[in-house]
C-alpha cells in the first residue's frame, strides 16, 4: 500500500464511525438491510478518494476478524498433525500442502488419523466431535471471505447477514452478535481439542493408558513443540 493511502486509513475509519453516528455519510442499501458506507476523504496531495466500508460497527469487525484468525490457526494445527501422521505412516504425498485445497487436506488428515487410530474408538470419537464443531464456523468464515456482510434485524435484534452478490435471490442467514461469539468459542474449543490430542493427551480423562500411549507414539509434547517451531520458522522464511 502506498504511503498516501496508508497514512489515511486510521483517520478515514473514524470518519466512517462518525458518519454512522450522525448520519452524514452516504449509506447504500440492498433488500432492506444496510449495505456499506461510501466515504469521501481528502488525501495529502489535495485530491479526493472514495473509501468503502461495510456498514458494521467496531464490535462486529472485531468478532469477524477473530473468526478468520481462529480459522487460520485451526488450519495450521490440522496440517501440522497431518504432516506428523504421514511421517509416522512413512507415506509420501508429495507437495500436498501447496497443491491441495483445504477440503482435500482435511480429507487426507481424516484418512491418516483413522488409519493410525482405527482400533482406538474413544480417540476417534473425540477427534470426530472436535472437527464437527468447526462445520458451522467454516460456513461463516467462508461467508466473511466471499460474501457481502451487511447489518440486518430479526426479532428486534441486530444481526449480520452475508449476501452473495452473484445470486439473483441471495440466501440470507441472520447471525446475532451472541451467535457469532458462540461460534468463535466453538472454534477455540475445537482447535484446543486437536492440539491437546497431539501435545497433551494425558489430561483427556476418558482416554485409557493405551490410548494415551498411542497418541504419544505419533505426536508427544516434545515432538509437537519441535514440529510447531519448525513449521513457524518455515512460514516466516517463505
Amino acid at each position: 500500500m502506498s504511503k498516501i493511502l496508508s497514512s489515511h486509513r486510521y483517520r478515514a475509519f473514524h470518519t466512517v464511525r462518525q458518519g454512522a453516528i450522525d448520519g452524514s455519510s452516504e449509506r447504500k442499501s440492498s433488500k432492506g438491510v444496510s449495505g456499506w458506507f461510501s466515504i469521501q476523504t481528502q488525501l495529502e496531495d489535495g485530491s479526493s478518494a472514495n473509501l468503502i466500508y461495510p456498514a458494521l460497527d467496531v464490535d462486529h469487525y472485531r468478532t469477524l476478524g477473530i473468526i478468520v484468525a481462529q480459522w487460520t490457526t485451526f488450519e495450521f494445527i490440522v496440517d501440522l498433525m497431518t504432516e506428523m501422521m504421514l511421517d509416522h505412516l512413512n507415506q509420501d504425498e508429495g507437495q500436498w500442502r501447496k497443491v491441495l485445497g483445504f477440503k482435500s487436506r482435511l480429507n487426507l488428515h481424516k484418512r491418516s488419523f483413522n488409519a493410525i487410530f482405527k482400533s482406538h474408538l474413544k480417540i476417534k470419537q473425540y477427534h470426530k466431535e472436535a472437527l464437527f464443531l468447526m462445520v458451522e464456523p467454516k460456513k461463516v468464515r467462508d461467508s466473511i471471505a466471499h460474501q457481502l456482510p451487511v447489518q440486518g434485524r430479526r426479532s428486534d435484534k441486530e444481526t449480520i447477514v452475508f449476501m452473495d452478490p452473484g445470486m439473483k435471490l441471495p440466501r440470507e442467514k441472520h447471525y446475532t452478535f451472541d451467535a457469532l461469539n458462540d461460534l468463535s468459542a466453538d472454534m477455540s474449543h475445537a482447535t484446543g481439542c486437536l492440539e491437546t490430542l497431539a501435545a497433551d493427551p494425558e489430561i483427556i480423562r476418558p482416554f485409557s493408558s493405551r490410548d494415551k500411549s498411542a497418541l504419544q507414539h505419533v505426536f508427544g509434547h516434545d515432538r509437537w513443540t519441535e514440529a510447531t517451531l519448525q513449521a513457524l520458522k518455515i512460514q516466516r522464511q517463505s
